[in-house]
């Protein structure tokens, strides 16, 4: 009895213990490598609609949809590829009234399965005057 030492249940459970604190440090890694390249994905996706925008405002809506395809009445769509990543544009052009022009440039990014969805977008709205 007067043995130095560990008991085997005391090793099992050190064991136990320690396979925890290791599962919970992976599990929070690969949360943590998500959620960067979520943020990655949300920062290049702000970049691209900012930039649309910025054409829009600097060259009118003409300029802006040269590279586009029509996909409705005042609505464009623009696919590229950025670091591995797939991007789809939106540009939309709202009438509002004579005297200002709606502009709205969604941005969506490919989920893991490769699919776009209003989950993984996001959304910037312009107004200009029209000179009448």
């Amino acid at each position: 009895m007067g043995e130095k030492g560990f008991t085997l249940v005391e090793a099992l459970v050190v064991f136990s213990l320690l396979g925890l604190g290791l599962l919970f440090f992976v599990q929070n890694s690969l949360l943590a490598i998500r959620l960067h390249d979520r943020g990655r994905r949300m920062s290049e996706a702000l970049l691209l609609a900012q930039e649309r925008l910025e054409l829009l405002e600097a060259g009118g809506w003409e300029k802006a949809v040269q590279d586009c395809t029509p996909d409705g009445a005042a609505r464009y769509r623009s696919e590229t590829v950025v670091r591995g990543a797939r991007y789809l544009l939106l540009l939309e052009k709202a009438a509002a009234s004579r005297s200002l022009e709606y502009f709205t440039v969604t941005c969506f990014w490919a989920g893991p399965d490769g699919l776009f969805s209003r989950e993984s977008s996001l959304s910037l709205c312009s107004a200009r005057s029209v000179l009448l």
